[in-house]
């Protein structure tokens, strides 16, 4: 399943990583390690950097990005960034750095299915021959959940540093014609304890103020949902101000939609504790006309415990401005113990044997020294406007 030799298509990658090498300046940094485990299903390729972070490319999962370490903050790497910790639909767990997502038929690259469900898909992983500072890593796999398109095919080349800068290059390629409804192209996806995963349903509420609502049958803990939102019918939801042992302090998210006697339900905020998603345009991302240059997430240091401190680490997503459809930032979606943060554009026609390339720059963070900390947006604008100021020349690596 894994090949190591070069290929028709080696020599141009391998420029493309010289490349990559001499556009930043020339720093001493910890030799970056490749080992491989396993074979069919169970095989494992792991890219690590001591003292900084440890990236896992797992079979079963079509060989994405699909479990991170963040050894800056987490140095025995205790915990995987990447992993759902629920028991949420098995087959369904997409965890990944740089994951993908179309329709037809909600479509992904990197998801369990592949090591159970479709296990008989080929998929393979390439070992790039690369100095020893960093590690060039790329994947062949087709896009797949309930169902597999065996007429596309994902190519994705990684070349990552020890400073955590990683250079993806995705190539997404069609056997026979066919029209791509929506295409989320950059999907960052993240396991999160806190989403969804502390939820109340089947309250019944009497209003006693404009923004109080008395709960029967609770005993609340002071503020223990503060931050969350409630959700009556209607599509009518309220961010928690505070709390008391029975009673909820509202505030509308849209003024136009009032609290009301009756049932409601309390689940997480979107935006709120945990991973705080965010884009070049909005902290948390929100609502905006203009499309993002870049993405970014960290550890909301708001989070109440047990999980204020879950994590150190934090990232950034830089499409290059060259990709012909990289559509558009800042989207979000999410289920109990996941979250995502992708860029996505919409409908088009690839004709057979028709291919897009799209070039992608992911920093690697952490608060406790060793990368750098992109919590600051500051810092996400510099590293980003490096990026998007280079010259990503697009060689032919088929």
């Amino acid at each position: 399943m894994t090949a190591i030799h070069l290929s028709a298509y080696a020599v141009p990658i391998l420029f493309w990583v010289a490349m990559l090498c001499t556009s930043w300046a020339a720093t001493a940094e910890p030799v970056v390690q490749v080992t491989e485990t396993g074979t069919g299903l169970k095989h494992e390729v792991t890219v690590e950097a001591a003292t900084r972070f440890r990236l896992v490319f797992e079979a079963r999962k079509n060989y994405g990005i699909t479990k991170w370490f963040d050894l800056s903050g987490d140095p025995v790497g205790e915990t995987d960034l990447l992993a759902n910790p629920t028991d949420y639909i098995l087959l369904h767990a997409q965890g990944a750095l740089f994951n993908q997502c179309l329709n037809p038929g909600d479509l992904i690259g990197h998801v369990a299915a592949g090591g159970s469900l479709h296990k008989g898909v080929p998929r393979s992983i390439r070992i790039v021959p690369s100095p020893p500072d960093r590690a060039a890593i790329e994947n062949r796999y087709s896009p797949m959940l309930g169902d597999v398109n065996r007429e596309l095919v994902f190519r994705t080349l990684y070349v990552i540093h020890a400073d955590g800068r990683i250079y993806v290059r995705s190539v997404l390629s069609a056997a026979q014609a066919q029209r791509i409804t929506l295409w989320r192209n950059s999907v960052i996806t993240l396991g999160d304890p806190t989403f969804h995963t502390k939820v109340a349903g089947k309250l019944v509420a009497e209003l006693t103020g404009p923004n109080q609502l008395s709960v029967s049958g609770v005993d609340w803990k002071p503020d223990e949902w503060a931050g969350y939102v409630v959700e009556q019918d209607d599509y009518r939801y309220y961010d928690i101000v505070s709390n008391t042992r029975s009673v909820l302090t509202v505030n509308p998210q849209d003024p136009n939609k009032r609290a009301s006697s009756g049932a409601l339900s309390i689940r997480s905020h979107r935006v709120k504790y945990g991973w705080l998603r965010c884009d070049s345009m909005s902290r948390p991302v929100g609502w905006h006309r203009e499309p993002a240059e870049f993405l970014y997430a960290f550890w909301d240091p708001t989070t109440p415990e047990p999980y204020q401190h879950w994590t150190k680490a934090s990232i950034l997503l830089v499409p290059s401005p060259a990709n012909p459809r990289q559509g558009r930032g800042g989207r979000i979606h999410g289920w109990r113990g996941c979250k995502r943060l992708f860029f996505e554009t919409g409908a088009f026609d690839l004709g057979a044997r028709e291919s897009v390339t799209q070039d992608y720059m992911i920093q690697l963070g952490s608060s406790d020294g060793g990368l750098p900390d992109l919590s600051n947006l500051a810092t996400c604008r510099a590293l980003a406007k490096q990026y998007r100021s280079e010259k990503h020349e697009q060689p032919d690596a088929r």
